[in-house]
C-alpha cells in the first residue's frame, strides 16, 4: 500500500537533492492522499514542486519499485546520449559553417558516434553550445539573389524556328525535295533542248548579269509576268 511506503517520512515543502528529494516527494504524495481534495483541486490550492502528471508517475513508481523508483538517475549519465567528444564535434562543425543544417548534424552524429537525436534535440544542443547565438531557421541554405541582366535579341523568334526545324529534320527534308525536283527536271524536254543554247546578251564573260541585261526589251516586257510564264522561257541549263 502507498500509505505503508510513506508512513514514517516527514513532510517537506522544499525539494532537495538526493535522499532529501525522495523524502520530499514521498511527503507530498502523503499530503495529497490525506487532503481529501481531488488531485486537480489540490494542485490548484497548493504550490506543489512537481506537476500533476508527475504525481501519477511518482505514485506508480513508488508503489512498484519503492523509494529506488523515485531516484533521479540523470546525474549518473545513463540517459545521456551525447559525449563530450560528440558535442565538440558539433561545435566545430557549426563554427566552420554557420549555415549547416539540422539534418546534416543528425546524420553526422548517427554515422560518426551512433547517436540518434531529433531535430528539437539538435536545436537544444546548439542553444546549449552557443546560448548567445541568434536563433534562426535552419535546415535550409540561404538563397542568394543574382541579378540577371535582360538581353534583347531581335532574332530570338527566328532562332526558335531554326532549332525546331533542325530537331524535326526539315533542312534535310527540303534538300531531298530539291534534289528530287532537279532530277525530275533533267529528264524533261525543256532541259534537253537548252543543252546547246546559252543567252549571253547582257552578261559578262563570267556569265553574270550586267546593267545592259535589264535594258533588254524582252526582259523589260517579261519583268512583271508570273513565275509560271517565266519558267516556260527559262534556260535551265544555265543554272548551276
Amino acid at each position: 500500500m502507498l500509505n505503508e511506503a510513506i508512513r514514517n517520512h516527514k513532510i517537506k515543502i522544499v525539494v532537495d537533492k538526493g535522499d532529501d528529494r525522495i523524502k520530499s516527494i514521498i511527503a507530498w504524495l502523503s499530503r495529497i492522499e490525506k487532503s481529501g481534495c481531488t488531485i486537480t483541486e489540490f494542485f490548484k490550492k497548493y504550490n506543489v514542486p512537481f506537476s500533476c502528471s508527475q504525481y501519477y508517475l511518482y505514485k506508480s513508481r513508488l508503489k512498484e519499485f519503492g523509494e529506488s523508483g523515485l531516484r533521479d538517475k540523470r546525474s549518473e549519465g545513463g540517459n545521456r546520449k551525447l559525449t563530450t567528444e560528440s558535442e565538440a564535434f558539433v561545435a566545430g562543425c557549426v563554427d566552420s559553417n554557420s549555415d549547416i543544417s539540422l539534418q546534416w548534424i543528425q546524420e553526422a552524429l548517427s554515422k560518426r558516434f551512433s547517436v540518434t537525436l531529433s531535430p528539437s534535440g539538435v536545436t537544444r544542443l546548439l542553444q546549449r553550445l552557443n546560448p548567445d547565438r541568434q536563433n534562426r531557421a535552419r535546415g535550409r541554405r540561404r538563397e542568394y539573389e543574382h541579378e540577371v541582366e535582360p538581353k534583347h535579341n531581335s532574332c530570338g523568334g527566328f532562332e526558335l524556328i531554326v532549332a525546331l526545324a533542325y530537331h524535326l529534320g526539315w533542312p534535310q527534308m527540303t534538300a531531298d525535295a530539291i534534289k528530287k525536283s532537279v532530277k525530275s527536271l533533267k529528264r524533261t524536254k525543256a532541259f534537253r533542248y537548252a543543252e546547246g543554247s546559252f543567252d549571253k546578251e547582257g552578261r559578262d564573260k563570267f556569265g553574270r548579269f550586267t546593267a545592259q541585261y535589264n535594258q533588254r526589251e524582252d526582259v523589260r516586257k517579261s519583268r512583271f509576268e508570273s513565275i509560271t510564264e517565266k519558267r516556260r522561257q527559262k534556260n535551265w541549263k544555265s543554272m548551276n
